[in-house]
Formats: C-alpha cells, structure tokens, sequence
C-alpha cells in the first residue's frame, strides 16, 4: 500500500493513538451532539452510568460548550439529583482536552457528534447511537454502531433537514440493548 495514503497511520504518527495498555477504568459518554434530534435521551445516558459504576468502570460525561450553552450541565445535575445519583462531569474547551481524555478512556459511548468521531480517528472502542442520520455513511470508524430497526429511519444524509423534532429513532433505542452491545468493549482490550 502506498504510505502517503495511510491516513490512519499518518494520523497516529502526528496525534497519537489509544493504547489499550495505558487506559484507565474511565468510560466517556458523550451525551450532545450538533442537532438535538441527534441526542438520545439524557435519562437513558444515567441508567448506562449506573451499569458501568455497577460494572466497575468510572463514567464520565464530557460536555463541550454547546452542551454547555445549552445547559446540558445543569439539565444532568437536575435528572442525577431526582434518581438520587451521583455523576462526574467534565468540561471540555479545547480540542486537545478532549484528546488527552480520548487516549487514556476504557471506552467511549456517544450520539453520532465530533467527539466520537475523533475517538474512532484515535482507536478508542466505543459505541455511537444512530437515528436520524445513517451510519453507513456517517459512521465513526471503527465504532460499534446502535440503533433503531425503524423503517423511518434514516430520514436525512445531512443533519440540516431533520423533519422531527423528538425523533422516534432516538426514542426507541433501548438502554439494555446499548448495554448490551457497550459491555463487552469494556471487557476487552481493543487490538
């Protein structure tokens, strides 16, 4: 293969790439993503930290400043506190905060945002939540993908003409099969 069109490569040469051997128990979630209609539901998000806490990891919710323009903050404060729950939180402003998180996470999970993409770019395991937007073509590399068998569903290749405002596709993906489908990358090394 040519090496000037290893992109992967190149990408770990200049950035650097996630070692398994160097990660820690944390498992990111990434609860925004650039269009609401994106975003699964934040109570959903809780009941998978509860899983990884009971499973032994360390969940952690890393909000940008658009989830922090859109109180997102204080929106999972608000969920954690009525269900009597304790979460870590981390605001990230930068790029490279975000990065440094990346390389030494167990895991990521996510709805199709930046974050996750730059975790797939990194080789980070992890799972993307799918709804409105189709994975075949915006998929993260290397993620594990979920979601629902709506035939609604994708309704855009773009997320400028989203028609629903709650989408049902978001809705109806469930937190055990996420679990499901998340547990074992904790389990396992990536290779």
């Amino acid at each position: 293969a040519d090496p000037n069109l290893d992109w992967a490569g190149a990408w770990a040469r200049r950035f650097g790439a996630h070692d398994p051997q160097k990660a820690g128990d944390t498992v990111l979630l990434f609860a925004g993503a650039g269009h609401r209609a994106k975003q699964w539901p934040l109570s959903r998000f809780l009941d998978i930290s509860g899983c990884i806490k009971e499973a032994g990891y360390s969940p952690l919710f890393v909000l940008g400043p658009a989830e922090l323009d859109r109180s997102m903050d204080k929106e999972l404060a608000h969920k954690a506190e009525q269900q009597e729950f304790t979460i870590q939180m981390v605001h990230s402003e930068t790029l490279a905060q975000v990065s440094s998180l990346l390389l030494t996470a167990r895991a990521v999970l996510g709805n199709d945002c930046g974050p996750m993409h730059l975790a797939g770019m990194f080789g980070v395991p992890g799972l993307v939540l799918f709804g409105p937007t189709g994975a075949d073509q915006w998929g993260p590399r290397g993620m594990k993908v979920v979601s629902a068998p709506l035939a609604c569903r994708p309704c855009t290749s773009t997320t400028a003409r989203i028609p629903c405002e709650e989408p049902e596709c978001m809705a109806a993906i469930a937190s055990d099969g996420v679990w499901e489908a998340l547990e074992p990358l904790l389990r396992i090394p990536s290779p």
